[in-house]
């Protein structure tokens, strides 16, 4: 995560219609969490705007959980995968292949 900060915040202030650094986790903050990822990014970075990004799963029940799951807490294993595609969530199987692969390769950074 710290070289990502780097380099994206090494070209956000050289964008004229703004930056949004898009940080993706692979599982919800608590707010300790969140509060010592926000004092991280503030003072060990120059990242002008950054937000959390987590993928979602939806099961055919409407359950819906933070992160990618195979089967839901009920059993169901028919799991639709909400991505965030330029700002929007999005199914991960509705998206052309070039945006599915860009989605699967995705670095999700461990809460911890």
């Amino acid at each position: 995560m710290k070289t990502r900060l780097n380099i994206e915040g090494t070209f956000s202030n050289r964008i004229t219609g703004g930056s949004m650094c898009f940080v993706n986790l692979d599982a919800m903050m608590d707010e300790e969490q969140s509060l010592t990822l926000h004092e991280y990014v503030y003072k060990n970075s120059l990242v002008n705007q950054w937000c959390p990004n987590y993928g979602w799963s939806r099961c055919s029940n409407d359950h819906l959980t933070c992160g990618e799951i195979d089967q839901c807490h009920c059993g169901d294993t028919n799991i639709q995968h909400y991505e965030r595609v330029v700002g929007y969530l999005v199914k991960r199987n509705d998206v052309n292949q070039g945006r599915e692969i860009e989605m699967l390769n995705r670095v999700r950074h461990q809460i911890v």
